[in-house]
């Protein structure tokens, strides 16, 4: 006797079983790929919170935080806060530039002083930032304030004014009676430390270069 079976045990002449098999597969793979399309939305999209149109906000580029390895980059760093810090103190508008201040009409004068009291005046240069700091800490204790604003021009026949407006606002701010004289310092310096003995010659021996120039010192 036989004992191998006629036939299959898993032999299914109808299809009927493979059919079901499929559309269950079928609906598997729609639900797990429709799983997997939420899950990768949630991560590249961000939440939209109620209450604000966020897809309106400019969203603003944040830059990496600068290493400050020097002590001179550590002083330039904490000397642009504070500066920052003294502007806003200021109450100007951020679209309003250094250069269209208002020019105010300056009334600072002689400070009274007993006979045989010194002169205390500073200098005011537009290159450094710490010069704008100072002033505005150490104002009302100056009786001069001296800006380097005229230079000689390279060809000696006229002057190169560059005068700060923030100087006179800043020190508008203070009390009449504190406020000190403001004076204008002509340079012929090239470059901070070298001075050109030729073009200051050109200008002061020829009269059409010293008429020129006083009619700018007149105007500044």
């Amino acid at each position: 006797m036989s004992l191998t079976p006629s036939r299959s045990v898993f032999q299914d002449p109808s299809g009927r079983r493979w059919r079901r098999l499929r559309r269950a597969a079928i609906a598997v793979g729609v639900v797990t790929s429709f799983l997997a399309l939420v899950v990768i939305a949630g991560v590249l999209l961000p939440p939209l919170l109620p209450g604000k149109d966020w897809a309106m906000a400019p969203v603003a580029p944040r830059r990496p935080p600068k290493l400050l390895s020097s002590a001179l980059e550590r002083e330039q760093d904490l000397t642009r806060r504070r500066l920052r810090r003294m502007r806003d103190s200021l109450k100007v508008p951020a679209s309003v530039r250094a250069s269209r201040l208002p020019l105010v009409k300056w009334s600072g004068g002689p400070k009274p002083k007993e006979a045989g009291e010194p002169i205390i005046a500073g200098f005011y240069v537009n290159w450094d930032d710490n010069s704008l700091v100072s002033l505005r800490a150490h104002a009302s204790s100056l009786d001069w304030v001296i800006g380097e604003w005229a230079f000689v021009a390279p060809g000696g026949d006229s002057l190169r004014i560059a005068f700060d407006r923030k100087v006179p606002f800043v020190l508008d701010l203070e009390k009449p009676e504190n406020r000190p004289q403001l004076l204008m310092m002509i340079s012929n310096a090239q470059d901070r430390v070298t001075f050109d003995e030729q073009r200051l010659r050109r200008l002061v021996g020829r009269p059409a270069a010293r008429a020129r120039a006083i009619g700018q010192i007149v105007e500044a």
